[in-house]
């Protein structure tokens, strides 16, 4: 960690580099914060923009004691909330939700509000001291009471393509073993279209998705590991823990980092190759 000496450059070119030097450091908080890439992007810019507007802080540190570091990631964390409420407005959270603490209110606003998926929301906590059963009990609790919220997610994530193995009773699932099928089924869709195999690229006369299909698949380049480890998740239906524990011998928090980096990279180029746009009203 940087400490800046009693005499140092207060010049707003200094501090940019400061700033600037973090730069890596600060996209992981906003990674963190916001989980979708482009909301991440889009945060960090704006930021940048905040602080070139508060001069790199060089007015407002003035050497005090914290480290510079500190008091950099304060003030970064402070914008991109200031990001979040200009994106999502701000939060109208029930009372019975308040009445459970800080952690149920935050996990209300990414659940209900920024609609966050639920396999990244244990990631986006802040608190991540907080067991694994006590964000998932949050979650359920949120999803079984507040119906609204349930709905939104629902038609947000449901799929119109069911492959086989995702065909249960809905009746005998909980509010958020719901919610995860269908996010499993929304991003499944996606990736088998692309990625594995999916006739409907063959149909006749469907020459145009056949061939940015073909495009996409030579720009995905998955190991053969990556392939074994989307597979167990959204066609064998293992959790996301057990997939990274079976394919690479991963912890719980090294799985869910892989599966994050593999859902942005292929989310990245479904857009960069315009597939997303081709299929995004069959997912």
């Amino acid at each position: 960690m940087l400490t800046l000496s009693k005499k140092f450059n207060t010049s707003s070119s200094f501090f940019k580099k400061l700033v600037l030097k973090h730069l890596e450091q600060l996209e992981i908080i906003a990674e963190k914060r916001f989980v979708d890439p482009n909301l991440t992007q889009e945060s960090i810019m704006y930021a940048l923009e905040k602080l070139e507007e508060k001069n790199w802080l060089a007015d407002s540190y003035n050497n005090k004691s914290s480290r510079f570091t500190t008091y950099l990631i304060t003030v970064f964390k402070n914008i991109l909330e200031d990001f979040a409420r200009m994106k999502f407005g701000r939060p109208q959270v029930p009372k019975w939700v308040k009445a459970q603490g800080t952690l149920w209110v935050e996990i209300y606003q990414k659940l209900c509000i920024e609609q966050i998926p639920i396999t990244d929301i244990e990631y986006s906590v802040s608190n991540c001291s907080k067991i694994s059963s006590v964000v998932q009990q949050a979650i359920s609790s949120i999803l079984d009471k507040a119906k609204q919220c349930l709905k939104e997610r629902r038609n947000k994530y449901e799929g119109t393509i069911f492959d086989e193995t995702t065909i249960v009773d809905e009746k005998q699932l909980s509010a958020q073993e719901r919610i995860e099928m269908n996010e499993r089924v929304h991003i499944m869709n996606a990736i088998y279209l692309a990625i594995i195999n999916n006739k409907t690229a063959d149909k006749k006369g469907n020459y145009e998705l056949k061939t940015l299909i073909s495009k996409f698949r030579s720009k995905v380049q998955l190991s053969s590991k990556d392939k074994v480890f989307l597979k167990l998740i959204y066609q064998e239906g293992l959790t996301i823990s057990e997939a990274g524990k079976m394919t690479f011998k991963f912890n719980k928090n090294q799985s869910n980092s892989k599966h994050r980096q593999l859902k942005q990279k292929i989310v990245k180029l479904l857009n960069e190759t315009g597939l997303f746009e081709k299929i995004k009203d069959l997912i």
